[in-house]
């Protein structure tokens, strides 16, 4: 059967002693078993031991209780006659760093929960939790995390960007598998952009505007390198193609347009009939607004018998007549069969 120690995943070289409880906290001492302690000025491994204290920790919540951990540990004296240090305290590595009063796991936690949310959001988890801790604490404790290193890129999108509008222009450079932002350069210039290209030959797709000077800097740093479109331009130069080919069949637009026979057009002839139905119903819920209006239902019965919502019921009560189709809209074809155009 394990042991406590094992139990609660407490580091080797650490022996639980007590361990008592109350509806709120759990209370465990522990004692060091180390019998030699390393100087931290130079280094030097010490078998002399000055004196014992007791360190107080916070540990991981256990059952939605909070945990303290009582450490009896020991203070050191270096015996190296060149050392400053004398006396010093001894490390208790990897349970808790030094000077820490949470544990190494602890801080961990917040700092996954500090990420995930904020804060004010990881303080009232914690407290939900059993961890309780200031939100200023946690924010410290994340400002103090090691950024870690980015991946190299591998494919990146090119674009510009203002800096201040219609003034000053740069460059944004941007992950496109990481969807984050890599780098921010001063200007458009090629010799700028054939110089961050370069410092990055692990690059293999570059996605980019129709802009000649990013095509020319991408050839001349990464002639390997494959350029992509990226989906804006890509949609406008589709636009471009589609709209210079429509240009060219004005008057086969202008008789589709014009033409009076419906049948001509079946998709036409099923949203007039769409239309129709939709008009319908509601005209027949304006009737019967108005019908339990005047045997003196209130509003919010009506729009529940009704099932539409209770703006509905005062607009149709201010309308003397009953709902007609809408106007139709204005066919976006006209202007490539004006006269101005032929």
């Amino acid at each position: 059967m394990p042991s406590i120690t094992e139990l609660l995943c407490f580091p080797v070289g650490f022996t639980v002693l007590t361990v008592s409880a109350t509806p709120s906290r759990v209370l465990v001492t522990l004692a060091s078993q180390a019998t030699t302690a390393q100087c931290p000025r130079c280094q030097t491994p010490s078998t002399s031991r000055h004196s014992s204290y007791t360190r107080t920790l916070r540990d991981l919540a256990c059952g939605g209780r909070s945990v303290c951990l009582l450490v009896q540990t020991h203070k050191w004296r270096c015996r190296v006659s060149t050392c400053s240090q004398g006396i010093f305290a001894e490390r208790l590595d990897p349970l808790a760093r030094r000077s820490a009063r949470l544990t190494i796991r602890l801080m961990e936690t917040f700092s996954l929960l500090t990420l995930a949310t904020s804060g004010q959001g990881a303080a009232r988890l914690g407290v939900s939790l059993g961890m309780k801790a200031a939100p200023s604490t946690l924010l410290r404790q994340m400002q103090a995390l090691p950024i870690p290193e980015p991946p190299a890129p591998v494919e990146i999108g090119l674009d510009e960007f203002s800096f201040r509008r219609g003034a000053r222009f740069g460059t944004i450079i941007v992950d496109l598998q990481r969807h984050q932002v890599i780098d921010l350069l001063p200007d458009r210039e090629a010799a700028t952009v054939v110089r961050w290209l370069r410092a990055h030959p692990t690059i293999r797709v570059v996605s980019r505007d129709r802009s000649g000077t990013y095509a020319q800097a991408i050839s001349e740093a990464l002639p390997m390198a494959q350029q992509v479109l990226d989906r804006f331009h890509l949609l406008r130069n589709v636009r471009d193609v589609l709209e210079r080919f429509l240009l060219t069949k004005r008057l086969l637009l202008r008789d589709v347009t014009r033409s009076t026979d419906p049948a001509a057009c079946p998709v036409l002839v099923t949203e007039a009939a769409v239309q129709q139905q939709r008009v319908e119903r509601w005209v027949q819920v304006y009737q019967e607004i108005h019908a339990l209006a005047a045997k003196g239902v209130d509003i919010t019965t009506i729009a529940r018998r009704l099932q539409v919502s209770r703006p509905v019921v005062y607009r149709y009560l201010q309308m003397t007549t009953p709902p007609t189709p809408k106007q139709p809209r204005p066919n976006p074809l006209d202007p490539l069969h004006s006269p101005a155009l032929e």
